[in-house]
């Protein structure tokens, strides 16, 4: 391929989605099955975070990053663009004077994709200088102070979700608020959209502060009942003396004259929605009393003998284990759906960042802003690399909501401020490439390295240059160059 106008060809067939289980599980037969670079910085295009470029799963291709479109009949240039499920959306050349035409050479050897820096730009991994290594999900990479890539399991083609699911811009929130570009999220999407589209219960788990609410709200919103109001309450906080009352309500007067007439929340949510908050928090007595409502909408007010019917779908949370609710509560909540945690997810912390920045900026708090006084060319706040490096490695407790927190943090402590500021932590050591010395070895990493001998024998782990040599003496394998294009790869001295 040598156009920077269209996605890197797939490897196999393309996936498809398929319809998911009765209780929620996705079937589609999509995988991350190959190595991408995630953008989650940029010095000269900030705007673009969250643009991907697929690296190729072929052990024949190699694939340049590099400044500007490929030159024609030259070396295959990666595409920086837009994924969203079914399509990919090229975007432009990467722009930044600082950044060689042919910088970073990836080739897919054996299971290994190794990265080699041929160009201008200083090259770290992990906050490691390095020329070449192995490069693998979860490593940062870094040229110079220009750009910023996660490298993140990606399939080729992100699966289809629900057509209903409303459509909103590139790296920004969704009409329920949730925000991120990774799989993880796009799996999740394609997960409450169909939930929506059935009438079971639901039950949705995750840490704190991973976006549970938001998800809920959203299955409502997709749904049949989503032009009523949904009813909302955090079991946690029902008096454990009231919880039936809270539930099922009571007429007036009942137990004690001067108490009011309550419809009760799942009376309340007749036609609608009832969101129930920390589900887990419930005493096994009291998830006990739901089941029959559960079953058939049937249940009793306190204090009346005749039943009540009630029409309405539970979508529960929780962030506790599930195995904690008692199985024949959790047996009539068939539709399950888990919300990932951010370490699963990593590569939506710039999008996430920004998108606190803007609430502070419609919220008026001009002393958060004022932590980052620069601006970038479209006007949003500047955000410093060493943040975003060092919150690519935090370890995260509470998930999206710990994000704003500490922004909040270093408002109060000017330390935070001193330490985020800082030099970024170090990842781990990235490994030097060491595949077999097999002729096919030899000749991909020859080929990847533009027949250098000095850089293929460092990059195979051989004791020294001649060693090499009489490898490729053995095999009878003939080392060839690519001609010099420009400022391309050709005329690299060994």
């Amino acid at each position: 391929m040598n156009r920077d106008d269209a996605p890197i060809p797939a490897a196999g067939n393309d996936t498809t989605a398929a319809e998911d289980d009765p209780r929620g599980h996705s079937s589609v037969c999509e995988s991350p099955d190959r190595l991408a670079l995630v953008l989650v910085w940029s010095k000269d295009e900030p705007w673009r975070i969250a643009e991907t470029v697929l690296l190729a799963d072929d052990p024949e291709t190699t694939v340049w990053l590099g400044r500007g479109p490929s030159a024609p009949g030259g070396p295959q240039k990666g595409i920086l663009g837009q994924q969203r499920p079914g399509r990919f959306t090229p975007g432009a050349a990467i722009a930044s004077p600082a950044i060689s035409r042919y910088q970073i050479a990836f080739r897919k050897v054996g299971a290994t994709q190794v990265a080699q820096n041929e160009g201008k730009c200083p090259l770290f991994v992990n906050s490691h200088a390095v020329t070449g290594c192995e490069v693998k999900a979860g490593d940062l990479l870094q040229l110079g102070k220009q750009l910023l890539f996660l490298c993140c399991p990606r399939p080729q083609t992100l699966g289809g979700y629900d057509d209903g699911y409303p459509d909103f811009g590139f790296g920004g929130p969704d009409p329920f608020g949730l925000v991120g570009e990774s799989w993880a999220v796009w799996q999740l999407r394609r997960r409450l959209a169909s939930a929506a589209t059935k009438p079971d219960h639901v039950i949705v788990s995750g840490s704190s502060g991973s976006g549970k609410e938001l998800v809920s709200h959203a299955i409502h919103a997709l749904s049949s009942r989503g032009s009523r109001r949904m009813v909302s309450r955090n079991a946690a906080t029902l008096p454990e003396s009231l919880i039936d009352a809270e539930l099922f309500g009571n007429p007036r007067g009942y137990p004690n004259p001067g108490i009011p007439d309550r419809p009760g929340l799942i009376g309340e949510a007749h036609g609608s929605t009832l969101f129930l908050d920390e589900l887990a928090e419930l005493p096994e007595s009291a998830q006990a009393h739901l089941l029959r409502v559960l079953d058939a909408g049937e249940y009793q007010r306190l204090g009346e003998a005749h039943v009540r019917v009630s029409d309405f779908r539970l979508i529960a949370a929780t962030n506790r284990e599930l195995a904690l609710l008692k199985p024949d509560l959790l047996a009539r909540l068939p539709l399950r759906i888990a919300v990932p945690d951010l370490h699963a997810r990593r590569e939506d912390i710039p999008l996430l960042v920004r998108h606190a920045l803007r609430r502070m900026g419609e919220r008026g708090d001009a002393a958060a802003l004022a932590l980052f006084p620069g601006r970038d060319p479209r006007g949003e706040p500047r955000v410093p690399l060493p943040w975003i490096t060092g919150l690519l490695h935090h370890g995260f407790r509470t998930n999206v909501r710990e994000i704003e927190m500490m922004i909040f943090q270093a408002l109060e402590a000017p330390e935070v401020v001193a330490k985020w500021g800082g030099e970024p932590s170090e990842g781990p050591p990235p490994a030097a490439f060491k595949g077999p010395a097999s002729a096919e070895a030899i000749k991909q990493c020859l080929d990847a390295n533009n027949g250098s001998i000095e850089r293929t024998w460092r990059a195979l782990g051989l004791s020294s240059r001649f060693s090499l040599l009489r490898l490729i003496k053995k095999y009878g394998l003939e080392v060839r160059r690519r001609p010099a294009q420009g400022q391309g790869p050709g005329g690299l001295t060994q």
